[in-house]
């Protein structure tokens, strides 16, 4: 579900394909697990939950914060 919910979100912001190479990280399977719960957030619409599990858990947030910007959030 959340991953279907991403993607519908990653479209609406005019990200186009949430599969292109710009748009994905390679990430262990821990860290993936924190990215989702933060994806999670993000699509409910709440973006300081989602800064705040990412830099819970040492994500690069210069590169978050670009990513943010790049689609208008």
């Amino acid at each position: 579900m959340w991953t279907t919910s991403c993607r519908r979100l990653v479209r609406k912001l005019k990200g186009g394909n949430p599969d292109r190479r710009e748009n994905l990280r390679c990430i262990c399977r821990t860290c993936h697990g924190y990215k989702l719960q933060a994806d999670h957030k993000l699509c409910l619409g709440d973006q300081l939950g989602y800064l705040e599990i990412l830099r819970t858990h040492n994500f690069d947030l210069a590169r978050v914060e670009r990513a943010l910007a790049l689609y208008g959030l």
